[in-house]
């Protein structure tokens, strides 16, 4: 996508804001030539192997849910940053193809097919890209056109999840005190 970017395929200005799991030994040396890249590593590691896990601070949610609230548009793989931008208004896109070859069931592929997907591509909530001339095609016509798609985003949101108005911590803590 960066050098999509830098050639011009990409049709409106753009900058990535690249935000990987640390969980999986993101490297930044991949990206070193990439001029339109912002990298932003979120949590702080704990245990290893099978059993680690990332722990976000209250911080690292503020800044992610300002990312995607104020992004232009989320592309995404398999994770719940496409849920969570559609329940901003936030169109997004999720890859369902892989650059290479790869294991299936380590592929973009295997997660795009994964039931969680299911009933939000149904429902058109995050608009899926099978190909890379499907991403650059669905990245141009966000840029272009933002509005599209909006109603199908809410109507996930709304289905999707019950509240979206960041009291479910409240919520939880007065049922609990209940």
């Amino acid at each position: 996508v960066d050098q999509w970017i830098s050639e011009g395929k990409v049709t409106l200005p753009a900058q990535i804001l690249i935000s990987p799991r640390s969980k999986y030994g993101f490297s930044e040396q991949l990206l070193k030539h990439a001029s339109n890249v912002v990298v932003h590593i979120a949590g702080e590691m704990i245990g290893g192997g099978a059993k680690s896990n990332v722990i976000f601070s209250k911080q690292d949610v503020y800044d992610l849910k300002n990312c995607l609230a104020h992004a232009d548009l989320v592309i995404t793989t398999g994770s719940t940053l496409g849920m969570e931008a559609t329940m901003l208004g936030t169109p997004s896109i999720g890859i369902a193809f892989d650059w290479q070859p790869i294991n299936y069931w380590l592929s973009a592929r295997a997660r795009a097919d994964d039931e969680y997907w299911a009933s939000t591509r149904a429902a058109g909530g995050v608009r899926m890209a099978w190909s890379p001339e499907e991403l650059l095609a669905a990245i141009n016509d966000y840029l272009a056109h933002p509005e599209k798609d909006r109603a199908k985003r809410a109507q996930v949101a709304r289905e999707q999840s019950q509240f979206c108005d960041d009291r479910s911590g409240q919520r939880i803590g007065e049922f609990v005190l209940s």
